[in-house]
Formats: structure tokens, sequence, C-alpha cells
């Protein structure tokens, strides 16, 4: 069986990347950056455009199901998945819930086969029917592949710190308008007693993106902490100003504080039962760079250090 990849993304990258090193080497893969394309061609994949990927591959995995490109690909006359063909699985009784401090999402395949994920949203769950298919194709047990996947987790993204059993406490990677936005509305879907995020932006980048990261988080947030991210060379005062002219437009209510220490420790000690905070922007960064000089910063590192002596 011939597998094919069309946009790696943070879960396409990993999962080709098993696949070689387990020995199976009939992959081809296509990506818009081509740094991590060759990487896997390095480990003995195959590069190829969408097209001989939909019609070469008898399957296909792809980070861009909304990409109008790779449905032409897909359900076109050569496509992998051609119009009125029976999907291979399909997820059933989709829910999301919040529990103990943990997000979870919760599926049935197959009409009685239950799986539960710690990562939430629907594109988790499109990921994980990737990954169950193609467990069974290497005849992978079924109770192997539900533990897999229920223990789970991607560091930086929508990473669950658990600190609390009243709330909860994420890290996630989302450092521009549309990845914030996707982000806050899958978190609005566990509905939650207030969603909080806490952000910045990065100095020496688009500051157009600044005052519209403050308008999403303005409208989609109950609760907004501007704080620092990534300054660089750029005064963060002045960041959060670019930021907080697009928040001022919206109804939405927040605090500035600058220091990305302090505005997570402000965040633990304002959180209320069931309350969904998340610090976005840095993910798996293990550093924040000032003036040139990266110093050592690891946001689910910092949300510990808050909760430490509280006993929430």
């Amino acid at each position: 069986m011939k597998i094919g990849f069309i946009g790696l993304g943070i879960m396409g990258k990993p999962m080709a990347k098993n696949l070689l090193k387990a020995g199976y080497t009939d992959l081809l893969v296509n990506n818009r950056s081509q740094a991590p394309v060759q990487e896997l061609e390095a480990a003995g994949a195959k590069g190829a455009t969408q097209q001989e990927i939909g019609e070469q591959c008898d399957v296909v995995i792809t980070m861009l199901p909304n990409s109008p490109q790779v449905k032409e690909v897909m359900l076109g006359e050569n496509g992998v998945d051609a119009p009125g063909q029976k999907a291979d699985i399909v997820a059933e009784r989709i829910t999301f819930s919040m529990k103990e401090g943990r997000l979870y999402s919760h599926f049935f395949t197959d009409g009685k086969e239950e799986f539960l994920l710690q990562m939430p949203g629907i594109f988790n769950v499109s990921n994980a029917l990737a990954a169950i298919l193609v467990a069974r194709h290497f005849k992978i047990a079924q109770d192997v592949v539900k533990d897999a996947l229920q223990r789970q987790t991607v560091p930086g993204r929508c990473e669950n710190v658990r600190i609390s059993d009243k709330f909860v406490f994420l890290v996630d990677y989302a450092h521009n308008e549309m990845s914030l936005r996707n982000l806050l509305g899958t978190l609005r879907g566990f509905d939650p007693g207030r969603l909080v995020v806490i952000f910045g932006c990065g100095g020496n980048r688009s500051k157009l993106r600044r005052g519209r990261m403050g308008e999403t988080a303005g409208r989609l947030a109950d609760f907004t902490i501007l704080t620092s991210d990534n300054p660089r060379w750029e005064d963060p005062e002045l960041i959060l100003d670019d930021i907080e002219s697009g928040i001022k437009g919206t109804s939405g209510a927040y605090i500035r504080i600058a220091d990305r220490r302090a505005a997570v420790a402000y965040a633990f000690d304002h959180a209320r039962e069931g309350d969904i905070i998340v610090l976005a922007g840095k993910g798996h960064e293990d550093y924040q760079e000032i003036g040139g000089v990266r110093y050592p910063m690891e946001d689910k590192e910092l949300v510990k250090k808050a909760a430490e002596g509280r006993g929430r």
C-alpha cells in the first residue's frame, strides 16, 4: 500500500517519520515548505506533487482538508476518494468535555469502537482517524491504538499543564490572527465558565497582525491578558500598544502585564472554577528573545511555577 501526505503540519510529519523508522518507505510527501519534505526524503520518502499523490496513493493523509486544490486532487477523476465512494472510517457521536482540569475529545467509529483523546478539537479527531487507519493497515491491535491515542499529546500545541482540578491551563503555539481565532473557537466549544487568553506579539515582525490579534481576542475571549512574547529589538510596551489598538475596538475585558511570568501568575491567581486559560504564542519554545539574546523560558514551566505553593 502506498501512502501519501499532503500538507505535513504538526501531526503529519511525526506520523511520516514514525512510518519511515518502522521501515515503511513507500511514502509520497508534499508540503508548501520544502524543508520538511527534504528531511523526509533523506529518511527514505519521496517528494511528489499533489496530483501525483492523488493518482498513485492508496491512502492520502492531508492536514489541508479545506484546500480547494486538495479537494480537486481527492475528488478528481483519478483521485483516491471519488464522489460517492464510501469513506473507510468516520467519526461518529463526537463530543467535547472538560473534567478535573483536563479537556477531552470523545468519539466512536464503526458504530461501536470508542476513542478518547486528551487533545481538543475536531482537527485532532481527524488526525486520530488517519492514525487509526494506518494502524489497521499494519494490523496493530485496537486496544493498543486506543491506549496510545488517549495518552498522546503534542508539546506546545493545546498542551494541558494540569495544575488544578477546577480549571484548565493550556499552552499553545498560536501566534497569528488565524491560528488564534481557530484556537479560541475550538476552546469555546468546551463551554467554559470563562475563556481567558494570555498572549503577545513578536518584535521585528509584521505590525499588522498585532491589532488583528487584539481584535480577535477581544471578540472571542472573555478576558485577555496582553503580555510580552519575543520582543527582540522592539520595546515590549510599544508592541502592547499596537495590540491594544485592536482590542479597544471590542467590548472584551483585558489587562496589560508586560512581564510574561507576572502575566501567568496573575492568570493563576484570578482563575475561577470552570475557566479555560490558554497561554498562546510560544508553545514549545524554550527561550524568550530580548535585545538579540535568547533567555531560557518555557511557557509550561511558567505555569507550573505560578502554581507552586498556591494550592488551587
